[in-house]
């Protein structure tokens, strides 16, 4: 409660100066980070454009880079579950993640796709969405066996990705530099 007001507020200031609806949840100011410095941490002067470490890292680290990047969106998703999100919103995620692994692991074109497609901030936003809509109506979502069997094939798929863009990076890499 603020001095003057007689209003209790459900938001508290956070130690970096932004608003937490949750003090204790430092897991989603851990994920918005992480998704920062990803996705969209650095501007262009002079323009609107914005870019992440995952395009940079995808393209000086072939395989490694696109692994930190299936990292970052597995941290999303996993929350995602945590602020138990319904399967329609899950099925979306999983779209922007299939979509950015599948052309994300194209040599040099899936560099330039990552830099303008930013499925972490994309998914981060669809959670925020859907837990600020639930604080205004006080609802608790229950979780049910198809989010689960999402989730189980959402891991498979996240490390089946991983496994494809490791090969394709030591490929790479064999392929520039002869290591044998």
């Amino acid at each position: 409660m603020r001095y003057g007001s007689d209003v209790t507020s459900p938001r508290s200031e956070n130690g970096d100066g932004g608003v937490s609806a949750d003090p204790g949840d430092q897991d989603s100011r851990r994920v918005e980070r992480w998704v920062r410095w990803l996705d969209d941490g650095f501007r262009i002067p002079g323009t609107r454009i914005r870019f992440g470490l995952d395009p940079v890292l995808g393209l000086l680290l072939p395989g490694l880079g696109d692994g930190v990047g299936a990292a970052g969106s597995m941290s999303v998703f996993l929350l995602a579950l945590r602020e138990r999100v319904p399967t329609r919103v899950l099925l979306r995620m999983l779209f922007n993640l299939v979509l950015d692994a599948a052309l994300g692991s194209l040599p040099v074109f899936g560099d330039a796709f990552d830099f303008f497609f930013h499925a972490n901030r994309r998914n981060l936003n669809l959670v925020r969405r859907h837990s600020e809509g639930l604080r205004y109506q006080g609802e608790v979502p229950r979780v049910l066996m198809r989010d689960r069997v999402l989730v189980a094939l959402a891991l498979m798929l996240a490390l089946g990705s991983l496994a494809v863009s490791l090969a394709l990076g030591w490929y790479a890499v064999d392929w520039l530099f002869g290591v044998r």
